[in-house]
């Protein structure tokens, strides 16, 4: 769970957690993260954390918003960005995840598979000699399809019905 951290000159005064999706950080007391400064807009940034990753939008502020000294509009924020509100200064901190590979506590949880784990690729493919089309009922019922289809291309198939009838009637073939 990443964080960031109001710098003061004593140092960090507080730290506010990014557990949540999506944070506003502004002056406004419905912001998420309020910051009672006089630079800092009512309605200064968005903070959108997804998976790992941390992003930063700028919402038409007066002041800007600096990151690392450059103003930014947008920005995927890194472990150790510092941003500017008006003259707030906030270090961004991100702290590394649980290992995703890691045996879930709980048993009935989904697990993690990586690419190779599964498929052609698994251990128990390999073992048993199985090709792609033969590993899964679902892989096996497309390659099924796939042959009836070749099959029934290569077919003649012969008119019935209405255009059977009026090709006779021209004489033209069978």
């Amino acid at each position: 769970m990443s964080q960031l951290h109001l710098i003061e000159d004593e140092g960090i005064s507080e730290s506010f957690s990014l557990n949540k999706g999506e944070i506003l950080v502004g002056r406004e007391e419905y912001c998420d993260i309020r910051l009672a400064y006089p630079g800092v807009s009512r309605k200064h940034v968005k903070l959108l954390t997804v998976m790992d990753d941390t992003f930063l939008e700028d919402l038409a502020s007066k002041n800007g918003t600096y990151v690392n000294g450059r103003l930014l509009k947008k920005v995927a924020l890194n472990d150790g960005d510092i941003i500017q509100l008006g003259q707030v200064e906030l270090r961004f901190e991100k702290t590394p995840e649980l290992n995703d590979l890691e045996a879930p506590e709980d048993p009935d949880a989904t697990s993690v598979i990586q690419p190779g784990q599964f498929g052609p690729n698994s251990i128990a493919a390999r073992e048993s000699g199985k090709t792609a089309e033969g590993i899964t009922p679902v892989a096996e019922r497309v390659e099924r399809v796939r042959q009836v289809e070749t099959s029934q291309a290569t077919e003649q198939v012969e008119p019935s019905g209405l255009w059977a009838r009026l090709k006779r009637l021209l004489g033209l073939g069978s």
